[in-house]
């Protein structure tokens, strides 16, 4: 003789089974907004990679940022909509895109020859000072320490450093940030 389920179980089992499948579009609707996001960025680093002059790495960062739009209004709407005990990664992935992106953008004054052993100090916009420098090392926590090219006394421009050295050390700071926003994005998919 089969013994039948009461119907307040299957009606139970019936909306656990709703309840998760539901949960789970939640969360993927939550994550697409973070994935186009970090997605956008990541652009960034393929363009880099590819090795595109000052005038296309400029126009592809100009449509990175069109793409992404207003990056503090998607992080308000995507961290509210995520669980409290959650937002905080949500937060930590949107600060790693945002100082991704803002590399991207102070990289844009570096360009330059990065065969300096062929470079005349004195000839050219190849360089540029420690105030710079001194700012940058300060802006971005952990970013790479550059060989000083040249070091003059102050009446003559004091240390100088090359700009090719600087434009590889921000897009690799870049690309670090962009990796750990990857990683962050990846945790929350498999919660």
């Amino acid at each position: 003789m089969h013994q039948r389920l009461p119907w307040n179980l299957i009606g139970a089992i019936a909306l656990t089974f709703c309840l998760t499948a539901c949960g789970s579009q939640k969360r993927k609707e939550r994550l697409a907004e973070l994935q186009r996001v970090q997605s956008a960025v990541h652009e960034m680093s393929v363009v880099v990679t590819v090795g595109a002059n000052q005038a296309e790495f400029s126009r592809r960062l100009t449509d990175v940022l069109l793409k992404i739009g207003d990056i503090q209004q998607s992080e308000l709407q995507v961290t509210t909509r995520f669980p409290k005990n959650e937002r905080q990664n949500v937060e930590d992935t949107y600060r790693h895109l945002v100082r991704a992106l803002d590399a991207y953008d102070q990289s844009k004054d570096f360009f330059g020859d990065v065969h300096k052993e062929q470079l005349d100090p004195f000839d050219g916009d190849y360089m540029f000072g420690r105030k710079r420098y001194d700012a940058l090392q300060a802006s971005y926590p952990g970013l790479q320490e550059l060989e000083v090219a040249v070091n003059y006394p102050e009446e003559l421009g004091g240390t100088k450093y090359w700009k090719g050295d600087m434009l590889q050390a921000l897009w690799k700071y870049a690309g670090n940030e962009e990796q750990q926003a990857k990683r962050l994005v990846e945790q929350l998919g498999q919660k």
